[in-house]
């Protein structure tokens, strides 16, 4: 069984891994970093946690509480349908029950809750896109199989990133404020020629950018290059990876229906499923699919330096 063969794991005689970014390679990369990206997910999630307080915050309404302690049995007598002799049920329990129902209801909407609301939207603001450089720096170089050092390498890509990304990431969160705005007020637009048009286009327009953004953060990362160029390069590789690009969204709008499947069937599993995987491997999807356009058409064009250079 070749128990005593020490060439075995010698470099040379070891079978080359075919690195080809196709969709077999995909799943094998996905398969070996998994774990990874667990633990990387975690992280994700953290970064969405102002806005999920957010919602809670503006989707729950003022809480009436009941005072006294009697109300839960003078409303059980209220409700007995017919009447029992030895327990009055007439005007007089109905007084009771009005007497011990008194409320008191806690407010939500107040000044505090206000500026609670603002303070973790600047939160989630600030940090959107100092920490987006950081998740791409790690997807960067788990498609590249180097190893990943979660704190230490997303605080290195911080560091080294940290003024651009985050001019970089008030853009682009007031650019998706902007599309989410506009795709809710044309969508509450009546039915009509120049409302459906509006309506298409800032579809057509949020898809364009859904699709640039796969790009925006990787290309920070990895040149020295200005915000206007990012845009613009972006912009082209939307066009030049659109295989790659319609590829990765096909898988993420996959993931997405199962997950929204699980959640009809079963609902507590398809509530924990999320905090699994998502975001973490549509990221991971995103960065296999426009680093090998980045790299064919702005890495590998460069001639390599040698020694007589």
């Amino acid at each position: 069984m070749k128990l005593f063969n020490f060439k075995k794991d010698r470099p040379e005689i070891l079978e080359e891994e075919d690195t080809t970014p196709n969709i077999r390679y995909y799943f094998k990369l996905l398969w070996r970093k998994f774990t990874k990206l667990l633990s990387i997910n975690l992280l994700a999630i953290l970064q969405i946690v102002p806005l999920i307080a957010i919602y809670f915050v503006k989707t729950s309404q003022d809480k009436p509480t009941i005072t006294s302690t009697l109300f839960p049995v003078i409303q059980g007598i209220a409700d007995i349908p017919i009447p029992v002799e030895e327990i009055d049920v007439g005007p007089l329990n109905q007084l009771m029950l009005s007497l011990s129902s008194i409320q008191y209801r806690i407010p939500h909407e107040t000044w505090g809750m206000f500026f609670i609301i603002i303070g973790l939207f600047v939160l989630f603001v600030a940090l959107f896109g100092v920490l987006n450089v950081g998740f791409t720096y790690l997807m960067r170089e788990m498609i590249n199989g180097n190893p990943v050092f979660i704190f230490s390498d997303m605080k290195y890509a911080i560091k080294r990133n940290f003024k651009q990304g985050f001019l970089f990431g008030l853009i682009d969160a007031l650019l998706i404020i902007v599309l989410v705005v506009d795709f809710t007020y044309l969508n509450s637009l009546p039915s009509g020629f120049f409302g459906d048009f509006m309506y298409v286009g800032i579809i057509a327009i949020g898809l364009i950018y859904f699709i640039m953004r796969f790009y925006m953060y990787m290309m920070l990362i990895t040149f020295d290059m200005k915000i206007r160029k990012i845009f613009k390069n972006a912009l082209i590789f939307v066009m030049l990876g659109i295989k790659r690009n319609i590829m990765a969204i096909l898988w993420t709008v996959f993931l997405l229906v199962i997950n929204f499947c699980v959640l009809i069937i079963y609902t507590p599993l398809g509530i924990i499923l999320p905090i699994l995987y998502m975001p973490a491997i549509p990221m991971f999807t995103t960065a296999y699919a426009e680093y090998p356009v980045i790299k064919k058409y702005m890495i590998d064009p460069v001639p390599q330096e040698n020694e007589d250079e």
